[in-house]
């Protein structure tokens, strides 16, 4: 059985990049026993890029938001006869 100074010394050891990690599964050991829930809890973070066919147009959006040709609030709610 491993000890929790054990523990303690295994994650003071672990490279920065791997704490993420970590972190989710110690965290996933903690919140739940469900096991869905855990295994949603543990999933790799989605790294995959996003396409204008799975994510309803999110990528163009975040495309003119970097350009500037977005709508700020307030034009939102003149528009739409809220302001």
């Amino acid at each position: 059985m491993c000890r929790r100074a054990t523990l303690h010394r295994l994650v003071d050891s672990l490279p920065e990049e791997d704490l993420a990690t970590a972190g989710r599964l110690l965290l996933g050991l903690t919140v739940t026993a469900d096991a869905v829930e855990r295994a949603l809890l543990l999933a790799p973070p989605d790294d995959e890029p996003d396409t204008d066919n799975e994510d309803g147009g999110l990528t163009e959006a975040r495309r003119e938001l970097a350009r500037e040709e977005g709508v700020t609030m307030e034009e939102l709610e003149r528009g739409l006869g809220l302001g």
